[in-house]
C-alpha cells in the first residue's frame, strides 16, 4: 500500500514538472543595429536611444528578435509580432486598444516578425524597423498559437520579475552639437554680503542683462 501511494506520488511529480516546463513563454526581446547596440540590446525593461535629421531623411534600421517557447507547436502554427508607436507621433492617441491597432491612423502598429532558428527549446523570430521620426516611443512583442489568444511579452517572467516594454528615444542629430548649462538665479550674480530683499541679491534681469552685454561685445 505504501509502495502504491509513494509511486502515486512520483508520478504526480513529475507531471506536474511536465506541465510546468511545457507552458509557452516569450521572452530575451532585443534590439538590433549596426551603428549603436551591434552586440544587441536587452529590450526588457530596456531603452535605446537614436538620433536622426529628418531633413535629410535619415533613418536607423533595428533588428528586433523575440524567443518563444510554444509548449511544441511549429512555428508554422504560431504567430508572432512586434507591437510598437515607432514613427507614430503624428498619431498620438491618450489611449488605443490593442485590436485597433495596424490600421492607416492607428497609434500603434503590428509587425510580423520571420522564424529564424532556435535558441535551445526555444524559437527565435525577427523583424526589422527603423528609426526615422523623432519621438519618446515603446516596443513591446506578442504571440498566438493557431488562432488562441494573444500572449504578451510582458505576461512572462524572466529572472522572477515580469519583463516590460522596450523604451525608443530618437532625438533630432542637431542636439549633439549643443551645449547645455545650469544656473541658479539666486547666486549666479549675487555680490558676497548679502542680506534678504538686498539689491546685491541675484536676479533674473541681471542674468539677462549680463547675456545681453556679452552678446553686443
Amino acid at each position: 500500500m505504501l509502495r502504491q501511494k509513494f509511486f502515486a506520488m512520483v508520478c504526480f511529480t513529475l507531471w506536474a514538472a511536465v506541465i510546468t516546463e511545457a507552458a509557452p513563454w516569450m521572452g530575451e526581446l532585443t534590439i538590433r543595429d549596426e551603428r549603436v547596440w551591434p552586440n544587441g540590446r536587452p529590450g526588457n525593461y530596456g531603452m535605446v536611444h537614436y538620433f536622426v535629421d529628418e531633413a535629410k531623411n535619415e533613418d536607423i534600421p533595428f533588428d528586433v528578435t523575440v524567443q518563444v517557447f510554444a509548449d511544441g507547436h511549429p512555428a508554422s502554427e504560431v504567430q508572432v509580432e512586434v507591437f510598437s508607436n515607432v514613427n507614430r507621433r503624428d498619431h498620438a492617441k491618450v489611449w488605443e486598444a490593442a485590436d485597433e491597432a495596424g490600421q492607416a491612423k492607428s497609434y500603434y502598429m503590428t509587425f510580423p516578425m520571420t522564424h529564424v532558428g532556435r535558441s535551445g527549446s526555444n524559437d527565435v523570430y525577427k523583424t526589422t524597423l527603423s528609426a526615422r521620426r523623432t519621438g519618446a516611443y515603446r516596443l513591446t512583442a506578442r504571440f498566438r498559437i493557431g488562432h488562441g489568444p494573444w500572449q504578451w511579452h510582458n505576461d512572462f517572467r524572466a529572472g522572477g520579475q515580469l519583463q516590460r516594454d522596450c523604451a525608443i528615444v530618437v532625438s533630432p542629430r542637431k542636439v549633439l552639437n549643443l551645449a547645455m548649462y545650469e544656473a541658479n538665479p539666486f547666486v549666479v550674480e549675487a555680490s558676497e554680503g548679502g542680506q534678504p530683499n538686498s539689491a546685491v541679491r541675484s536676479r533674473i534681469l541681471l542674468i539677462m542683462t549680463t547675456m545681453a552685454m556679452t552678446r553686443s561685445i
